[in-house]
């Protein structure tokens, strides 16, 4: 099994843990740290046959700058850290899997249509993934991605969920796991520790540590950590001090189709890649809608994950930079059937939360008594 990143942060504390492995410190950047407080920040990245760890590569993710160029240098990066043939064969190892899983299985036309309604309704966002191809194109990596295809990643975590998606039945579909602790002593904060699935095993080495500056309202840095965020411009890992630490984690729902997705795409449904971009940095879009600017406070984000619509289902697992700031959100595609906090009755204990990819109101499946 395979694991990646520690990220502490005192006032809101994200770890997500290896398998055993050493975990080098790399540079935090100013804007994490202030006050007296120390942050640490801490990915790793293990190759499979290394007998030692590395940090993943950063990358900082400027949103003043066009659309078109904020994601230049990011496939160098990667390449800088693993060499290009490493990362070429990454990359058809991720593809070559999915595509028997997912991608080959959509009907004629899907990639079309998701392409059009990015173009309708998320322009800049079109535009940042076309920069992401362009990058890959200059380190000799371009024969391998193409704008549709990356916009069909984008949709990944909804296509997997769909009728005709093999993704959903594997076995490391099942291995997320979240956890938020709260100290009893006046003035803590909650800590919290995820892991992360990673399928196949080289996803390991596409791997970034993101730094997001700017911004349409947000001025303080974030940080992202994430092997989907060289596909898709986003993230499902992330922190921002002073507002929110949020991971997902994926939720077995009833299979939903093809049309569903595309319909919901063709409507300017949020794509889920995207919500905690959305909430903690923005996307980058001068648009007054809410899905566009980044939220302000705990409670804002909380709003925005329970009231943003989705094309499929996820849990949430958010904690907050005051005591009691916890949440585990059982997300539907409208609105939520279950939401835990600390020591209420849905699932809440009195000091801490746990979730894994199972309703927490329930019991764990015999074959996952995680």
């Amino acid at each position: 099994m395979s694991r990646f990143a520690v990220v502490t942060i005192p006032l809101l504390c994200l770890a997500v843990v290896t398998n055993s492995l050493s975990v080098p410190t790399p540079s935090v950047p100013d804007e994490l740290i202030s006050d007296g407080n120390q942050a640490v920040v801490s990915p790793v990245l293990a190759p499979l046959a290394a007998p030692i760890s590395v940090p993943p590569p950063t990358f900082t993710v400027d949103l003043h700058l066009a659309p078109r160029m904020r994601w230049n240098g990011a496939a160098r990066a990667i390449v800088s850290l693993i060499g290009q043939q490493l990362a070429r064969e990454s990359l058809i190892s991720i593809f070559s899997s999915h595509n028997a899983s997912l991608f080959d299985r959509l009907p004629e036309g899907t990639f079309e249509r998701l392409h059009a309604s990015m173009a309708r309704h998320y322009p800049s966002m079109l535009e940042e993934l076309e920069g992401l191809c362009e990058g890959y194109a200059e380190e000799g990596l371009g024969d391998l991605v193409s704008v549709p295809y990356m916009v069909a990643w984008v949709w990944f975590h909804e296509l997997a969920h769909t009728d005709v998606s093999a993704v959903s039945t594997t076995n490391q579909m099942r291995e997320c796991t979240g956890i938020v602790i709260q100290a009893k002593e006046e003035g803590s904060h909650p800590v919290h520790v995820r892991n992360m699935d990673q399928s196949p095993s080289e996803v390991r080495f596409l791997t970034l540590q993101t730094h997001w500056i700017g911004g349409h309202k947000a001025k303080e840095a974030a940080i992202g950590v994430d092997w989907y965020t060289s596909l898709t411009a986003g993230f499902m890992t992330g922190v921002r001090k002073g507002v929110a630490a949020l991971e997902e984690n994926w939720r077995f729902t009833k299979a939903i189709s093809v049309e569903d997705v595309v319909r919901a795409a063709e409507r300017g449904v949020l794509p889920q890649i995207w919500l905690f971009r959305s909430a903690l940095v923005g996307l980058g879009q001068q648009n007054e809608e809410m899905k566009f600017s980044p939220a302000d406070n705990f409670h804002a984000v909380l709003r925005r994950i329970e009231q943003t619509e989705f094309a499929a289902g996820m849990y949430v697992i958010a904690s907050g930079g005051e005591k009691g700031d916890v949440a585990d959100i059982a997300r539907l595609q409208v609105g939520a059937d279950g939401i835990s906090r600390l020591g209420n009755e849905t699932g809440g204990m009195a000091w801490f939360i746990a979730q894994t990819n199972y309703d927490v109101w329930r019991k764990d499946p015999s074959s996952d008594p995680r």
